[in-house]
């Protein structure tokens, strides 16, 4: 089980809130928030304030989340104190609870911006909603609502506000799209730049892997280059030093292409074992790949890390107080005695406050490189080692104005959009959050999160 640290980091709040329900005035369960505004008046019932609890704990249950050794099923995870908000002594569970009745606040103001710009659903989305609670039906419930209800009561919620649920989910697609427009285009260029600027890392690195990898090889063992772009897997060899091979006929010996063997030594076939004379200037190496199209590797031995250590805190000193384009010249030297190709031509992005090690523990060390770039400068160079990976010399740049809309850069920013739209919209609802009413009464009658169900589905 994965140990770590609990704090609710950007990545997680995002998964939460994206899949959060909103409420309208309704009578089922008694009323937690009210906002009463220019004529519009909205609810948020305890219920489904249960059922985000129940959400919470289902995300930190299949994350592996523990503390103390104890995980999100155990009373004594919640029970945990600590200064989890930054400021405050508290509880897991009080943390947790304070952070859910605030992401029910801001979906209540959600609301209340809904049914003030009168909106409405458009037929797909109704329908969305009915296919999503026919799937639900079908899965859980075994096409009985009895049954889906006894299952839904873990959660705080029935059938009925289950179609709520996801009512309110699609009323607050609408409100974002109606303020921010598809995939941000409502937001203006200072907006985006400001929070590229704000919540992004940009750098260049020289990479040292931990491993090399695997190319095919001919039968001596040697490294086989092939013609670039190839579809036939043609052939390079160095027509210019090698020697053609003939028969005792002295007709052209050819390959299984028909193009003619060239060999590294005349009369090759006094050799015991005749080597190719592979064009290693023109040709590429050809990677062996796994079932799945993946390129395989191997590990480096204890001794090549050592060297290979040495190698980088060599060029890491020699790289110090250097400009851009000496770093960029001395990564392009790098990739080509290492046979890489860089293909991020404006670097890497990394997003600030997200959890990485939740992704996965091979990008774990993207949480070293932001926290070192913290407190470097434009221009600075750090050398950072992953256990995962190998080692890394980066240099830090500022953003690319725009870096988010090319093309080289979209696997840095495929969120980029939804996460400045949520955070727009959350600082939105925000400033409604003063004239919000809490019944204190009704949240203590709620389930506690130590003891409403994990909830992975709904």
């Amino acid at each position: 089980m994965k140990h770590r640290t609990i704090r609710l980091c950007t990545l997680l709040l995002a998964l939460a809130l994206l899949a959060l329900p909103l409420a309208s005035c309704s009578s089922r369960g008694k009323t937690l928030l009210t906002l009463d505004k220019d004529g519009v008046k909205v609810t948020f019932s305890v219920n489904l304030y249960e059922f985000m609890l129940s959400r919470m704990k289902g995300a930190l249950v299949s994350g592996g989340y523990t503390v103390g050794g104890y995980t999100p099923e155990q009373d004594a995870f919640w029970e945990y104190q600590d200064t989890f908000n930054g400021a405050d002594i508290q509880t897991l569970g009080e943390y947790y609870g304070d952070l859910i009745l605030e992401n029910c606040r801001t979906y209540l103001a959600a609301m209340w911006y809904f049914e003030s710009m009168g909106l409405t659903l458009s037929e797909s989305q109704q329908q969305s909603i009915e296919d999503r609670l026919d799937d639900v039906l079908q899965e859980h419930g075994d096409g009985s609502k009895t049954k889906l209800n006894s299952v839904l009561s873990g959660y705080g919620i029935n059938y009925s506000m289950l179609r709520e649920v996801y009512t309110l989910e699609e009323m607050v697609n609408t409100v974002q799209t109606a303020k921010y427009g598809a995939n941000a285009s409502l937001v203006g260029h200072n907006l985006k730049e400001d929070f590229l600027a704000e919540n992004y890392v940009h750098f260049k690195q020289i990479f040292f892997p931990y491993y090399r990898y695997i190319y095919v090889t001919d039968a001596n063992g040697d490294t086989v280059y092939y013609v670039e772009e190839s579809q036939l897997k043609t052939i390079a060899y160095d027509t210019v030093n090698g020697y053609e091979g003939t028969d005792e006929n002295g007709a052209p010996i050819t390959d299984a292409n028909g193009d003619t063997i060239y060999y590294a030594t005349p009369n090759y076939n006094e050799e015991e074992s005749p080597r190719i004379a592979y064009d290693t200037v023109n040709g590429v190496p050809s990677y062996v790949l796994d079932d799945d199209g993946v390129a395989k590797t191997e590990e480096l031995t204890e001794e090549e890390r050592e060297a290979l250590n040495k190698e980088a805190d060599a060029l890491y000193l020699e790289l110090q107080n250097c400009t851009a384009a000496e770093f960029e010249a001395a990564m392009a030297k790098h990739n080509e005695e290492y046979d890489n190709e860089e293909i991020y031509t404006d670097g890497y992005y990394l997003q600030k406050n997200v959890d990485y090690a939740a992704v996965g523990s091979d990008f774990a060390y993207f949480a070293d490189i932001i926290t070192a770039m913290d407190a470097m400068e434009d221009g600075d160079i750090v050398k950072i080692t992953s256990d995962a990976a190998g080692y890394h010399i980066i240099m830090k740049y500022a953003p690319t104005p725009g870096a988010y809309d090319e093309e080289i850069n979209e696997p840095w920013f495929q969120n980029f959009n939804s996460s400045l739209v949520e955070k727009l919209f959350l600082d939105e609802c925000y400033t409604l959050s003063p004239e919000i009413e809490l019944d204190a009464k009704v949240l203590a009658s709620a389930t506690d999160i130590k003891r409403i169900g994990s909830n992975y589905y709904f």
